[in-house]
């Protein structure tokens, strides 16, 4: 199907608009190109959406915050120039990608969303209120018709909501008409401690074909071939040293997309990639070297080589999230993935019998998505 441009709509489909709300200002690959994709499969089944242009404070602060210390704040300034670059390019995605509505401030969000039928919360991490700092807008609590609310693959980022937040993030969630969410875990835990029982749907990426991806990748102008390393948080020594050797083995460069202050040695830094070019660098490699749920999902997508890497040096804070990695691995048995700095590469991936489970996979996530729509 031809993408729609930004602010031009058909006719309106008699059943009304459908809006979709989610984390689209986030500076984060995966977060912009989840928006895109859920609102690309929603007019790809006939009905007229827009993405609600709210963000909370938490998530625009986060664009500018230089963090705490003498340290941090010289991180920050050294890396002014590509962010400002970056800033730029994921812009002009949402200016050319994203069918935005007016920007809405939370207090108008009750009387702004009485124009749509359906107002769907995902996909992303919307559900864990260390990210939103407790923003139960993610939750639709301005919408009192529970018939008009529903998640697609909301994710919690999080095993279990804190003790404070659990009673009203299950008080609120039992207030959907359909929940979907991305991870087995958080399905279980739903299940126990809200008495909800919601469908694990794919990450909305995957709704879109590797086809659609790959014509939206920019090409990078690196004429040797490469292996990428992505990850979330700084690249640590294991994984630049793990990722050498590999490189090495394959007689191939190493490339290394970041947000790091300083250039890393020995590599292609590549600190100012919009997302177009995100895809690219991924469309391209030989091998991809992620621990990000995103990074590889789009590597399954395009079917390339990939794992998983796990570091001694993994933060607590990433630890926690891996629960997300694992169910994806999970779901198209490629656990053999998951490798740690003594580990050899494993073989290569069958990606004809990935190909049928991402099929069926995509199949029974968009009857769920058809059924909340046409519901």
């Amino acid at each position: 199907m031809e993408e729609r441009p930004k602010g031009r709509q058909t006719e309106r489909n008699r059943q009304g608009v459908v809006a979709t709300l989610t984390f689209h200002e986030a500076i984060n690959y995966g977060a912009v190109l989840q928006s895109y994709a859920l609102q690309q499969a929603v007019l790809n089944e006939g009905f007229d959406t827009e993405l609600l242009n709210y963000s909370c404070e938490a998530i625009r602060a986060s664009h500018y915050a230089a963090g705490r210390g003498v340290k941090a704040k010289i991180g920050w300034l050294a890396r002014s120039r590509f962010r400002t670059v970056k800033h730029a390019k994921f812009a002009e995605f949402r200016e050319n990608h994203l069918i935005l509505t007016e920007p809405v401030r939370k207090d108008e969000l009750r009387a702004y969303c009485d124009r749509f039928r359906l107002v769907i919360v995902g996909s992303d991490q919307v559900w864990n209120p260390a990210i939103t700092e407790d923003d139960t807008s993610y939750f639709l609590d301005f919408i009192d018709d529970s018939r008009r609310k529903a998640s697609y693959a909301a994710s919690l980022g999080v095993r279990s909501w804190s003790e404070s937040f659990q009673p009203v993030g299950t008080r609120l969630v039992r207030d959907f008409s359909l929940v979907g969410v991305r991870e087995q875990g958080a399905a279980a835990y739903l299940r126990t401690a809200a008495g909800v029982d919601p469908c694990v749907v794919c990450d909305p990426v995957m709704l879109l074909s590797k086809e659609a991806w790959e014509r939206m990748a920019v090409d990078p102008r690196q004429a040797r071939p490469y292996l990428l390393v992505f990850g979330l948080g700084r690249v640590d020594a294991d994984c630049l040293q793990w990722a050498r050797r590999i490189a090495d083995q394959m007689g191939v460069d190493v490339v290394v997309l970041h947000n790091g202050a300083f250039a890393l040695s020995g590599v292609t830094n590549v600190r100012d990639a919009g997302p177009e070019e995100f895809l690219g660098w991924i469309k391209q490699a030989s091998l991809v070297v992620t621990n990000s749920f995103h990074g590889s999902c789009f590597s399954i997508l395009m079917e390339k080589q990939f794992c998983w890497f796990q570091s001694a040096q993994c933060s607590d804070a990433l630890k926690t999230r891996e629960s997300r990695l694992e169910d994806l691995l999970d779901a198209f048995d490629l656990r053999s993935r998951r490798v740690s700095s003594g580990d050899a590469l494993a073989g290569p991936i069958d990606y004809e019998r990935v190909r049928g489970r991402l099929e069926e996979y995509r199949r029974a996530s968009l009857d769920f998505l058809r059924r909340m729509l046409r519901s």
